[in-house]
């Protein structure tokens, strides 16, 4: 019998075992959800790297953040988080400043601009979730949530 992820990924040859279906699983799901989100993200013209950033600074608070924290905080690390640091200044989305103490350190802020973009996002965001989630039940989401946390703290 063939299963359903075999079937979408028109795989002919069965799984090597458990672990392997597993591994393309969570890959395939990762992939489904980034083109879930993609256009959402084209919508407000900012990929979700740039979202990430943002969304790690607008929690930081005030104060903004040491920009090699960034990378720490994001969900997906990327190399190339100058880069994005970098186009979102260009944008007037964040605003980057040497410590006064060490010159080594540089603090980021996001802007109101960024803020105000965001505050944007808030509820079309959290209606995409509302419909990608709507495939489990509360107790499904939270068992689910419960494996991928186990999962992500290995």
């Amino acid at each position: 019998m063939t299963d359903s992820l075999q079937k979408t990924l028109k795989q002919n040859v069965p799984f090597v075992n458990l672990d392997m279906r597993t591994i393309v699983a969570t890959l395939r799901a990762a992939a489904v959800l980034q083109e879930l989100l993609q256009p959402f993200f084209k919508q407000f013209d900012i990929t979700h790297q740039q979202f990430n950033v943002l969304r790690i600074l607008r929690g930081a608070g005030e104060g903004g953040l040491a920009s090699l924290e960034i990378p720490k905080r994001m969900v997906q690390r990327v190399p190339d988080t100058t880069r994005i640091l970098r186009r979102l200044e260009s944008a007037g989305m964040l605003i980057r400043r040497r410590c006064s103490e060490d010159r080594r350190v540089i603090f980021v802020q996001i802007t109101k601009k960024a803020l105000d973009l965001l505050a944007s996002m808030d509820e079309p965001l959290l209606e995409i979730g509302r419909e990608i989630c709507s495939v489990f039940t509360l107790e499904e989401q939270e068992a689910f949530n419960d494996l991928l946390d186990s999962f992500s703290e290995r």
